[in-house]
């Protein structure tokens, strides 16, 4: 599978403490490979939404162009700009809104599938969320991340900064995703 050849090319790319998050990813390949398949735009962000005011409802997505195919989830991390921002001294800052933001967001989605979610597949949902992370930061480009794992750009330095705080830092790493009943989701850690 193509995850796997890019998981192991970031896995040499990147310093050694991302190492167990990438062969956690390596070894659940399997449930990745059980997600269902779904259109995904190349970039989700707030410059290619439109959102009605008054109700903070979705009207649209643009930016459709360049759309692919991939596992449910591989995108889901683009998500966290909506919850938080990073700052090049402070790292990233979760919005006072974080958990009521995810919330509502999963309790839609389990409210969409009318029914509880498979755990095996909610785990399958964590690991591609890091892996498409992992990806869209580029580390395994070797013209932004050194040999060593030190960055050589500032692009590369953003990068790294932006991967530790959303999967080592345990204050701001990537939240749970709960259990996923429509109507009743509870939180069982990640």
């Amino acid at each position: 599978m193509m995850y796997t050849k890019n998981l192991e090319k970031i896995q040499s790319a990147l310093p050694d403490r991302f190492r167990p998050i990438i062969k956690e990813c390596l070894n659940d390949i399997g449930l990745i490979q059980r997600l269902p398949m779904v259109l995904l735009p190349r970039r989700f962000s707030l410059s290619n939404i439109l959102i009605e005011e008054n109700h903070c409802h979705l009207n649209g997505v643009f930016g459709w162009g360049d759309a692919d195919f991939g596992p449910f989830g591989l995108r889901l991390h683009q998500l966290e700009v909506f919850t938080g921002r990073l700052h090049p001294e402070k790292g990233w800052t979760k919005f006072k809104d974080y958990e009521e933001v995810w919330g509502a967001f999963w309790q839609a989605f389990g409210d969409g599938i009318g029914g509880e979610l498979d755990p095996q597949i909610v785990e399958g949902i964590k690991k591609i969320r890091v892996v498409g992370l992992l990806m869209d930061t580029d580390v395994g480009n070797e013209k932004r991340v050194g040999s060593t794992g030190d960055s050589v750009d500032e692009a590369g330095k953003y990068n790294l900064m932006m991967l530790d705080q959303l999967l080592i830092h345990p204050e701001t790493k990537f939240a749970n995703i709960p259990v996923i009943r429509g109507s009743a989701i509870q939180d069982k850690g990640s």
